[in-house]
């Protein structure tokens, strides 16, 4: 905006973190040290997610994000995810008033269609990644996809066994690609959400500014100015 309040332009979070990854072949050696941290050690795991089943009521859910202030509810089977619910998909209430008597599974159905029509291409109900992933894999894998948020997720059988998979690593190495042209080497076993695991945490674009701004050097924020100010 500039002194004659003309909008010349938006910042949004997708821009800023995008700007973050596509120029980190520049960054500090605490910045490469911070993006190769695990979202476990972030503190970013909680094990504490409002979930809901696919067969929920659309309004109860709705409900839910209301009063826990979410942008989102991960959907659960049998304490696996299998799907989300977001706020963006309330939109679809509008065009088919329908819906407002649906379950979760139909709404998120409902979407899914709806942007396939329009894009040309389905487009997946959830995107996780496990505690061990780094911060880097999850820049890219959210730049990749488009997606504002990715599940943390583990998988069940961890809980009760910590017996490595047998299949060889070289075996299970893959890389994420986003739209820059960074190619982020991972391991898929390590790294990679799978449909059905456990959700333990959920990592949004807020939280990874929160996490750049925390570990950024210089002056801290003026304690003193409204940041919520137009000016």
């Amino acid at each position: 905006m500039q002194s004659d309040r003309e909008i010349r332009g938006i910042l949004s979070q997708a821009r800023v973190v995008r700007f973050f990854f596509e120029h980190s072949d520049t960054a500090t050696a605490i910045e490469h040290q911070l993006l190769d941290t695990s979202l476990e050690k972030l503190g970013l795991v909680t094990r504490d997610v409002v979930c809901v089943s696919p067969d929920t009521p659309v309004l109860k859910a709705l409900s839910l994000l209301e009063s826990h202030r979410v942008s989102s509810l991960p959907l659960v089977d049998n304490e696996q995810l299998v799907g989300s619910l977001s706020l963006s998909d309330v939109k679809h209430l509008a065009r088919n008033r329908q819906l407002t008597r649906a379950s979760c599974r139909e709404l998120v159905q409902a979407a899914r269609y709806v942007q396939g029509l329009r894009e040309g291409q389905d487009k997946a109900a959830v995107f996780s990644a496990r505690p061990q992933a780094s911060l880097r894999y999850v820049l890219a894998k959210l730049i990749a996809t488009g997606a504002h948020r990715i599940w943390i997720s583990e998988a069940v059988s961890s809980v009760t066994s910590s017996v490595e998979p047998s299949t060889p690593a070289s075996n299970r190495r893959a890389s994420v690609s986003s739209a820059s042209s960074q190619t982020v080497p991972v391991d898929l076993a390590k790294y990679a959400g799978e449909f059905g695991d456990r959700v333990c945490g959920v990592v949004s674009l807020t939280d990874i500014l929160r996490v750049l701004m925390d570990s950024a050097p210089g002056p801290r924020l003026d304690p003193d100015y409204n940041y919520a100010s137009m000016d």
